[in-house]
């Protein structure tokens, strides 16, 4: 009897093991989202629409996907052996989860919405602080550049000056040593 019932789970009918492995990790998965779900929302109900959230975007997918019971054979437009009515097929029963998604977002109570609206407000505000911070590093480090670029160019242009009073002195040194012997020629020594 338990083996005429494992034939029955998508991942079990063959028997194969990687298709098994497979099916089990999706199983506890599903079982997770589902017990995490359950704790969420403000009453009963909302704990129940959240269930109900959480079969629309799994369950019936996973239904249509792996065939349980034969469904696709039952559905008029799956049942059609045409791959274009397979597609459209998909379409009309993605549309429909997402139509019941929003329907389904009318029946919350009230303190679910606010509990909701408050949990977007939350996550709008870390992301702005979020994005000041980075704008903020990003100015700081904008900022150090520049003043790192500023000490660069007085420090060269320190040095540049000292250079220039260098080779100043000793033009007058040499034209003293030597006399001026031609006007606007100007002598370098070598030092060594």
């Amino acid at each position: 009897m338990f083996k005429n019932i494992i034939k029955k789970i998508p991942g079990f009918r063959t028997g194969k093991k990687y298709k098994m492995i497979i099916a089990i990790i999706i199983y506890i998965f599903a079982s997770l989202v589902t017990l995490a779900v359950v704790d969420y929302g403000a009453t009963l109900g909302d704990k129940f629409i959240y269930i109900i959230e959480c079969f629309l975007f799994f369950g019936i997918p996973f239904i249509l996907v792996t065939n349980v019971g034969n469904v696709r054979r039952k559905l008029p437009i799956f049942n059609k052996q045409s791959i274009k009515f397979n597609i459209l097929g998909s379409v009309i029963v993605f549309v429909i989860i997402l139509v019941s998604f929003n329907q389904i977002e009318n029946l919350k109570s009230p303190e679910q919405k606010h509990l909701d609206i408050l949990a977007t407000q939350q996550k709008d505000n870390e992301a702005k602080v979020e994005a000041d911070t980075k704008a903020d590093a990003v100015t700081k480090a904008k900022t150090e550049v520049a003043i790192k670029a500023k000490a660069d160019a007085v420090v060269k242009a320190k040095a540049d000056a000292e250079e220039k009073a260098k080779e100043s002195k000793k033009q007058v040194q040499y034209k003293s040593a030597i006399g001026n012997l031609y006007p606007g020629v100007i002598l370098y020594m070598k030092q060594e």
